[in-house]
């Protein structure tokens, strides 16, 4: 199968709660709704085939800037 891109939005707050959500518009709602006040957000874009099952860990650094670029070999 060839690959298709998606995109995550992640929210989180400094005490560690955090929604996911399919667009930028959910995960602001459902930050809302669920956790309050502020969070840091970030947008994963990933680029994966399906069906197989792939676990990777990535870290975002406090100073990381707009864009983040990783590749997974």
């Amino acid at each position: 199968m060839s690959n298709k891109p998606i995109e995550v939005w992640i929210v989180m707050n400094k005490t560690g709660d955090y929604v996911v959500a399919k667009d930028e518009d959910e995960a602001v709602d459902l930050f809302s709704e669920e956790c309050g006040g502020i969070g840091r957000m970030i947008r994963l874009k990933v680029m994966m085939a399906p069906p197989e099952v792939t676990e990777i860990d990535i870290g975002v650094p406090d100073d990381a800037g707009r864009t983040v670029r990783t590749a997974i070999d």
